[in-house]
């Protein structure tokens, strides 16, 4: 469960990441500025994994590759191949965003695990704008005064990921939920009393069919759920 949220949270970096100049940390040399071209196979990944994924109503394509290049090489290779494109850095992780001719936007989320092993490339290409309006899939539960930001729905896996902002107490918000959970069938895998303040996250689970479902808030106003079939 955990490597899963891992992936959502990977994908939702590509996804929403905002393009800025960086301080360069220890991992990335300077990248400089940063065309288009065919940037999913610029570097020569080895493809391990694909995957459709629909986010806000669009349909989109995740990509998994492995890149056997020392991170030197790499970012040296991408300034030269797309000086035009954008790049934030941290530690061990490099964005690039790279602009496409019909205004779409291909972006590079690249992660080393360390040295001597392969940089682990994710890519996909997002439009320029997500819809505004969208549908906010039914099994997604919402408290009533919340504001559906994003969805992500993983048809190979039958996943579904939301998020929302909302002006209601985290705890009030979760014992809203739970209460609409546990009469579709859902029961919370921790017993808590009702009304806990420090509580703002739960488990739950549900027998037919066998799902799990993650439900939780922070303080400042945001929510996520995420829900998918256990086989």
């Amino acid at each position: 469960m955990k490597s899963y949220i891992k992936h959502l949270l990977l994908v939702s970096l590509i996804v929403l990441a905002v393009p800025v100049r960086s301080e360069v940390f220890s991992l990335w040399p300077n990248s400089g500025k940063g065309g288009s071209g065919n940037a999913e196979t610029a570097l020569n990944p080895k493809n391990i994994w694909s995957e459709p994924v629909t986010i806000n109503d669009v349909k989109l394509e995740l990509n998994i590759g492995l890149i056997d290049m020392n991170a030197e090489d790499l970012v040296t290779m991408l300034v030269k191949l797309f000086p035009n494109a954008k790049y934030a850095t941290n530690s061990n992780s490099m964005l690039v965003i790279i602009k496409q001719e019909d205004g779409s936007e291909k972006r590079l989320l690249l992660v080393s695990l360390g040295e001597n092993t392969p940089v682990i490339q994710f890519s996909m290409t997002v439009p320029a704008k997500f819809p505004e309006n969208f549908s906010w899939p039914s099994c997604l539960p919402l408290p009533v005064d919340s504001t559906p930001v994003k969805y992500m729905y993983f048809s190979k896996r039958n996943a579904y990921y939301g998020e929302f902002k909302t002006g209601v107490n985290p705890s009030l918000g979760l014992e809203e939920i739970a209460g609409k959970l546990n009469h579709e069938g859902w029961t919370a895998t921790v017993k808590r009393n009702g009304g806990d303040r420090d509580n703002t996250g739960e488990i739950f689970m549900k027998t037919k069919p066998m799902s799990v479902m993650l439900v939780n808030f922070d303080k400042n106003g945001s929510g996520f759920v995420f829900t998918r079939p256990l086989k």
